[in-house]
């Protein structure tokens, strides 16, 4: 009996650790380690909610990365996924523990920042555009076409659903990246 107990308890074991593998494989994007965007979809929703309910700071980070496509054209797809993962790498690397790091789309990421108001935002903004600033330039470009990003923050606010929150946090990148290259813009209606 206590041979067939322990084979038991060997066996549960391996299935826990099978689904908590397989969890981790559901949520996270493959090429940079971070989190992906169904993922994203259930958190935001549930940060925003704490957020409102108990009057707590939270921002988003929306980052989009400007010229990739010519450079994936230039480089090629397996250059340009290594600049990808590179970039998911420092944004891991960039961020405290309590913040979430997404892989948005094929060149697009979103960062959950609890806790954090616009300046801190800018901080971490400012960080990141010096680190992949750096990344990039410490592996030679094979190609005249040159890589940078726009950031656009928003925080929440009490009229605001995540919904809202993402779509304005999107704006504000699309506007720093009209403002030309590795700018921050801070949503504001």
């Amino acid at each position: 009996l206590n041979i067939l107990n322990h084979k038991l308890q060997k066996a549960n074991e391996r299935l826990t650790e099978e689904i908590q593998q397989k969890h981790y494989e559901s949520i996270t994007d493959k090429l940079t380690g971070l989190y992906n965007t169904p993922y994203f979809n259930v958190r935001i929703k549930a940060e925003s909610e704490h957020a409102k309910r108990y009057n707590h700071p939270l921002s988003l980070m929306f980052i989009d990365l400007n010229n990739f496509k010519s450079i994936n054209e230039t480089l090629g797809y397996d250059e340009a996924n290594k600049i990808i993962a590179d970039i998911g790498k420092v944004i891991s690397e960039s961020i405290r523990k309590v913040d979430s790091a997404f892989r948005y789309s094929s060149k697009q990421f979103a960062i959950i920042l609890p806790e954090t108001k616009d300046e801190g935002c800018i901080t971490v903004s400012n960080r990141l555009i010096e680190k992949i600033n750096k990344s990039i330039t410490d592996t030679p470009p094979k190609s005249p076409a040159s890589l940078a990003i726009s950031i656009g923050i928003d925080q929440i606010k009490q009229d605001t659903d995540h919904e809202k929150l993402l779509k304005n946090a999107k704006d504000a990148a699309a506007k720093a990246r009209s403002d030309g290259d590795n700018n921050v813009v801070i949503f504001s209606v």
